[in-house]
């Protein structure tokens, strides 16, 4: 619509009007900030800002008809390449027939511009080209230099070219504007060109204090970066050359020199480093000349070449026109000068002045650093001479008390140098033996295996060997080596021999043998505990059924032999899950105070008839036994498995040594399988074939077995898992030919034996109450309710934790006894049971299961052991626990 864009058209108007008066204005506030630096700071350099900034700003405003004025703009539009040059002038040579041209182009154009006839439009179109082709010469000039530099200075260069590139395309612009009426209505570009201009002659030659700030920042980072990764002495070695580096890239400049003192306190200074190498060696003796006045005062100074101290300034005259110095100095010291010689002054000398005070001032940091690392390594090392006499008469000292390494050191060829009394108690030889002897029979190796270590530890810097080494007696060690090359003097010299320290570590990979061995008992006893609990669901149910055949089948000859094969059977797989379940501690047990002696001692008569009279039977029992915590059954089967194996290792006779006393086991022996303490130790020894140690890294296995018949390979087990189950432990001692020990440790306990066993239940007959089944295995489930319900019970059953519940919630008979597995998807037979007190109070338990979990040990849920069934049972053990559990109180 005409209107939008009558619209459009004038807020962009406005927009870039408001650009053009912000580019004036810029412009304006340079002038002012130059005309002020000029006046009041006397820079006299700034005129020439002044003046290029004054023709931006004067050019434009300057028009009329009149010949005078025309005449007067004409000269500022000619005039701004002489002045741009000038500037260049400030860092560079500009051939002097280019500068007379400019300078004469002045006088010459403006007069040509008069006296041209009307129109005037070529002649001032020609005029204002030239004046565009030479400010881009000058953009160029501005912008290598720019690249030449770093820091504030380039920053500044950066903006200037671009002001000058501006103002070249501005001037382009209108001279191109004559010849095409295209160019000449796009106002809007020249204003924006103007815009700009004002925005980067202000960042260039009035630069605000914070970016100023910012530039400088970035400049100290990168020198600061660069030197970053040295340590502080070394950052003070190569400080000069830093600074020297920092100030070539970041100053305009002819030549740099970094001046430091020659000593710490001296007075002259010596030239450390510069951009030429004649000045590098120089004294300098600061008098009342700029280095002087720079040492003393601590601030930066500038001037001419002439007031400098007369030998600095008959070496720099011919150099430069200006002279910056600025202290390398710190809070403490003052350590020298950086003297920058400018061959033509700077364009922005302030700013090249301050920052060469600050990257001073870092150099004087990292020389104070230097200085404080060296004083106090030196100092250090005075106190570490004066204390290494004391540690090298001292050291021999601690060396001889230091008896469970051995220490000593070896020559590259591998023989004894040194050996400490540690040596001599670790591996029996003295050292007059052992004093330029090889090393390699210590351990065991050749003297090509041993060179070949030795390499090793040249190579990487130590080698470590574990292996078995050899003591003066012959006796073999597990020993854990380390060997290192001792150091050199000089840096590429081969190492003049090596330390090794040998540790007998026999005990110790005894212990962790222990451990392994332990582990990987464990974890065949879950897998033991794990089938035996299966099997034991399985024989519940073969023993419960077999059972109710015979009743059924009784008086038939025939099927009741069979059927008590079945039975036997049975038992007999049952007594093999009896076997597991204590190997694999599972089995539900009745733990009471023990006496071992007195165990050992009702044992001897039927031991005696077992083991027959070819072997000797020694019992041996301490006076003030303490008793100890477990299944007395349980104990009495460990006895008689141990002695029954003694037996079968001592076919053509020998002596069985039974021996029970108290023993002390520390913290080593413990190794963390067992607590510290006071244990009783129940002794098995015989003088039998004994056992190879392949062989006794399997015998507590499951079904591993030596006999060639009739052996079930869980004796020993058992006697593992009931061990273990009472919290002991067990340690076995053989060799082929020279017999087997067994070592049982249990812990003691203060509680008294008790004197009588728990009376025996009698048969007891059928019954008529009610009861609720959990159990979650079929056979079992159906066997009961089979057993049950044929002796009368109303039976009511469920296979889940849900269904028994729903049962005891909506039955609304009595019921008198639950029957529940101890083990149950996703939750136990105790926690259901005081689930189900909430519906049932009161309500009788009978626990079943195939084994006691360790977790309800743990969590002190075991039911009591009359509450308790172990599978597999028959219906007449059920049937007599449920009339007991029944019975009135």
């Amino acid at each position: 619509h005409p209107s939008y864009w009558r619209a459009d058209a004038e807020s962009m108007s406005l927009v870039l009007d408001a650009a053009l008066y912000i580019g004036y204005a810029l412009l304006l506030l340079t002038a002012v900030v130059s005309a002020q630096a000029v006046w009041r700071r006397r820079e006299l350099h700034r005129i020439n800002v002044l003046l290029v900034v004054g023709s931006l700003v004067l050019t434009p405003l300057l028009g009329g008809r009149s010949l005078v004025v025309w005449a007067a703009q004409m000269s500022l539009y000619l005039g701004q390449p002489y002045l741009l040059i000038r500037l260049v002038r400030q860092f560079r040579d500009v051939p002097s027939l280019l500068y007379g041209a400019v300078i004469a182009a002045i006088p010459v154009g403006t007069l040509a511009l008069v006296l041209w006839p009307k129109p005037l439009s070529p002649a001032t179109s020609i005029a204002v080209l030239y004046c565009a082709v030479v400010e881009l010469g000058v953009a160029f000039v501005l912008a290598v230099e720019r690249r030449r530099t770093s820091g504030v200075t380039a920053m500044r260069l950066a903006f200037a070219a671009s002001a000058a590139l501006l103002v070249s395309v501005r001037n382009g612009w209108s001279g191109l504007a004559q010849f095409s009426e295209a160019i000449d209505s796009n106002y809007w570009v020249v204003r924006l060109l103007i815009a700009g201009t004002g925005v980067t002659t202000y960042l260039a030659f009035a630069t605000p204090r914070f970016l100023r700030a910012r530039w400088q920042r970035e400049e100290q980072a990168r020198y600061l970066s660069a030197t970053a990764d040295l340590g502080p002495e070394e950052r003070g070695r190569q400080a000069a050359a830093d600074l020297n580096r920092a100030a070539a890239r970041s100053v305009g400049h002819s030549v740099i020199l970094v001046a430091q003192r020659a000593e710490f306190a001296s007075p002259v200074l010596s030239v450390q480093a510069s951009t030429s190498q004649a000045f590098v060696g120089v004294q300098v003796l600061p008098g009342a000349g700029l280095v002087g006045r720079a040492i003393e005062t601590g601030v930066e100074q500038s001037g001419p070449p002439d007031s400098c101290e007369p030998a600095v300034a008959s070496r720099v005259r011919p150099l430069g026109a200006e002279v910056l110095v600025a202290p390398i100095a710190s809070t403490s010291h003052t350590w020298g000068v950086i003297l920058v010689v400018q061959r033509r002054g700077s364009l922005f000398p302030e700013d090249d002045l301050r920052l060469l005070g600050q990257l001073a001032r870092y150099a004087a940091t990292a020389l104070d650093h230097a200085r404080l690392v060296a004083d106090a390594r030196a100092r250090e090392r005075r106190v570490a001479e004066r204390r290494i006499r004391e540690v090298e008469s001292l050291m021999s000292l601690m060396l001889d008390s230091i008896k469970d390494y051995a220490m000593f050191v070896l020559d590259q060829a591998g023989r004894v140098a040194t050996w400490q009394v540690g040596a001599e108690h670790v591996f029996g030889y003295s050292g007059e033996e052992m004093l330029d002897e090889p090393a390699a029979p210590l351990f065991d190796m050749t003297p090509e295996q041993f060179a070949a270590l030795i390499g090793e530890a040249d190579r990487l810097g130590h080698a470590e060997r574990e292996g078995t080494c050899r003591r003066r007696d012959g006796a073999k060690f597990i020993g854990a080596t380390t060997l290192r090359p001792l150091v050199a003097e000089e840096e590429d010299a081969a190492p003049p021999g090596l330390v090794a320290v040998t540790r007998d570590v026999t005990e110790q990979r005894n212990l962790e043998a222990r451990l392994q061995q332990g582990q990987k008992m464990e974890a065949i006893g879950q897998l033991a505990g794990g089938i035996a609990h299966d099997f034991n669901n399985q024989l519940t149910a073969i023993m419960g059924y077999a059972d109710a055949l015979g009743s059924t089948l009784a008086g038939d000859p025939a099927r009741e032999e069979e059927i008590e094969q079945i039975q036997r059977a049975t038992e007999r797989a049952a007594a093999l899950t009896r076997q597991l379940l204590a190997f694999s501690r599972r089995q539900f047990t009745r733990p009471t105070p023990v006496s071992l002696s007195r165990l050992v001692a009702e044992l001897l008569p039927m031991l005696r008839r077992v083991i027959g009279e070819h072997v000797t039977i020694v019992e041996e029992s301490a006076r003030d036994l303490s008793a100890v915590f477990g299944d007395r059954s349980q104990l009495e089967q460990i006895v008689v498995n141990l002695a029954v194996n003694a037996r079968d290792a001592m076919p053509k006779g020998g002596r069985l040594v039974i021996r029970t006393t108290m023993a002390s086991v520390d913290q080593a022996f413990a190794a963390g399988e067992i607590a510290p303490g006071r244990y009783v130790l129940l002794e098995v020894s015989d003088t039998g074939i004994g056992m190879d140690a392949a062989t006794m890294a399997r015998i507590f296995e499951p079904f591993f077995t030596t006999k060639e018949f009739g052996g079930t390979g869980l004796g020993l087990a058992t006697v593992y898992g009931i061990v273990k189950q009472m919290a002991g432990a067990i340690r076995v001692e053989s060799e082929p030919g020279r017999g087997s020990t067994f070592r049982l440790y249990f812990p003691e306990t203060h509680e008294r034996e008790a004197e009588r066993p728990e009376p025996i239940i009698g048969e007891a007959p059928g019954g008529h109450e009610t009861i609720l089944v959990l159990e979650d295995d079929d056979g079992v489930r159906s066997f009961l309710r089979d057993s049950l319900e044929r002796h009368g019970y109303r039976v009511l059953i469920a296979d889940q934790p849900a269904v028994a519940r729903s049962l005891a919630e909506t039955f609304t008979d009595r019921i008198d006894l639950l029957i529940v597995d101890v083990v149950l998807p996703g939750t136990t037979g105790t926690e259901f049971a005081r689930e189900l007190a909430d519906v049932r109070p009161g309500l009788p338990v009978l626990y079943i299961s195939g084994y006691a979990d360790a977790v309800l040990a743990r969590q002190g849920t075991r039911p009591k052991a009359s509450n308790f069934l172990q599978k597999p049972f028959s219906a007449a053990e059920v049937l007599k626990r449920i009339r007991r559990l029944l019975a009135p109180k």
